[in-house]
């Protein structure tokens, strides 16, 4: 495809230098709807692949792994002073952000700690928003409530994940 663009780019280059009128007939532009035609339909196996494995990744890891990580964030934010921190609890915490690391892209980038920490802060503020109007009655009220807040998390987390 590159070499297709660069042949036309030389070719209108040549033309324009020496004035002459490029062959815009029907042969030309045919034959460069055949390139293109011929140009979109070489998809490689790996890209084929890359897209299945790109989808596999956010149904099986991104999606479960922000509703884990944003509700063991919450959970440990309010049953702390009833529960502690409990050795599964710590561990489905860490599982939930290594599940979103893992689906949000390669493993070898570490710009994509940017997503767990970006749920956890919203987990967070939640939390402490909950914390400054403890209802009397319930004091987990706010964390029965939170479902409501948990597609504001996914947005984020995708926000963040798509930013380059």
């Amino acid at each position: 495809m590159n070499k297709v663009k660069l042949d036309e780019r030389f070719e209108n280059a040549l033309n324009a230098f020496f004035d002459i009128e490029s062959d815009y007939g029907e042969t030309a532009v045919a034959r460069s709807r055949q390139n293109d035609l011929i140009l979109a339909q070489d998809e490689t196996f790996g890209e084929k692949a890359d897209k299945i494995s790109s989808i596999v990744r956010e149904v099986v890891l991104f999606g479960p792994g922000t509703f884990l990580l944003y509700y063991m964030t919450l959970s440990l934010a309010f049953f702390y002073p009833t529960l502690g921190i409990t050795l599964e609890g710590l561990f489905m915490f860490l599982s939930g952000i290594f599940m979103v690391y893992a689906g949000s892209g390669s493993l070898n980038k570490t710009k994509n700690l940017a997503v767990p920490s970006s749920i956890v802060g919203l987990a967070a503020i939640i939390a402490l928003f909950a914390s400054l109007f403890t209802p009397t009655l319930q004091p987990d009220l706010y964390f029965w409530y939170s479902i409501y807040l948990f597609p504001v998390a996914l947005i984020v987390a995708r926000l963040v994940r798509n930013r380059d």
